[in-house]
């Protein structure tokens, strides 16, 4: 009797859609923007508030900034000699690694195709803490001239274009003018936010006597055991009033600052801005359910004649 009076709830549901399409139309999209937008936002506060960033430890690792002589911009990017001379000035910072984003094309099959790079120095997934899914991340003379050219393959390029074979290890990509071998391909929980964007990993080889105002490397590292934020702080500090002092020219007047790698997401009042967030879309839900309960509460009262009949003819107030 159940499955019966379920049969013909559906069917009954079906002949309503058919008698009303824009109504059934409008509550589907009313109810499919909300759900949506609420699966958006909660997904990046899961992130935000309680999964946090996917890096070991995160607490211990730090992003150094230049700030420019007019405070205008306090996170800009650093140089490639200035990050050799904090790396080797530094003694409360380790595995300090630089980055940076770029394009290039793969040659396969005699065709070429655009990838999504980003360079990096041998301590980057150290400073991390991710460990790669097969093969290995970067090790120690990986970013050196003269050191045989390897690539990291990020787990959705993996996906996408070797189809999960655990094979590709050991495999030679040529990449612009050169060919690489494939010796490790990452996890998964390292692509999040613009990381996810990136199909491989080439190393960053460091040019000492390159230009220093030419800042356009992102700068990771990890606080030394014992080392407090504010005594790392303390020390890029003045480490960059040395280097200003060294390098009038390029490093006149600029600084430099650390921000915790979990501030990254925000800045200040980041916690006030999800809160907001949260609240908009609890009110986005609410102001959807009170629409189509109105819309369907219309439908409701337009089918008062029906209901009547029906319960002239014995129908349980229930059904």
């Amino acid at each position: 009797m159940m499955w019966f009076e379920l049969s013909n709830d559906l069917k009954m549901s079906l002949r309503s859609f058919r008698r009303a399409p824009g109504t059934s139309a409008l509550i589907v999209l009313t109810l499919a923007f909300a759900i949506g937008a609420a699966t958006i936002g909660f997904a990046f506060a899961d992130l935000a508030l309680l999964r946090g960033l996917p890096v070991d430890d995160a607490s211990k690792v730090v992003s150094v900034f230049a700030s420019d002589p007019h405070g205008s911009n306090p996170r800009a990017r650093v140089s490639g000699p200035d990050f050799l001379d904090y790396a080797a000035r530094s003694t409360m910072l380790e595995k300090l690694a630089v980055m940076r984003d770029g394009r290039a094309p793969l040659i396969r099959n005699g065709q070429s195709q655009t990838l999504m790079v980003t360079f990096a120095t041998a301590e980057l997934f150290a400073s991390m803490g991710q460990p790669a899914l097969l093969g290995r991340t970067f090790m120690s003379g990986d970013d050196r001239p003269g050191a045989p050219p390897v690539v990291v393959l990020s787990h959705r390029y993996w996906q996408a274009e070797f189809d999960r074979r655990d094979d590709v290890i050991g495999r030679a990509l040529q990449i612009g003018r050169d060919h690489y071998t494939v010796v490790g391909v990452l996890s998964p929980d390292i692509e999040f936010g613009n990381l996810a964007e990136i199909d491989v990993w080439l190393p960053l080889r460091i040019d000492p006597d390159g230009p220093r105002d030419a800042r356009n490397l992102r700068l990771l590292a990890r606080l030394r055991d014992g080392v407090t934020f504010d005594q790392a702080a303390a020390e890029m500090a003045s480490i960059g009033v040395a280097l200003a002092n060294e390098h009038p020219r390029t490093n006149g007047g600029w600084t430099m600052r650390l921000v915790p790698v979990n501030d990254l997401l925000g800045g200040d009042g980041f916690w006030v801005v999800i809160a907001l967030f949260l609240l908009s879309i609890g009110l986005l839900m609410a102001i959807a359910t009170a629409n189509v309960s109105n819309l369907v509460m219309v439908r409701t009262i337009g089918r008062a004649r029906e209901l009547a009949v029906r319960t002239a003819l014995g129908a349980r107030k229930s059904r």
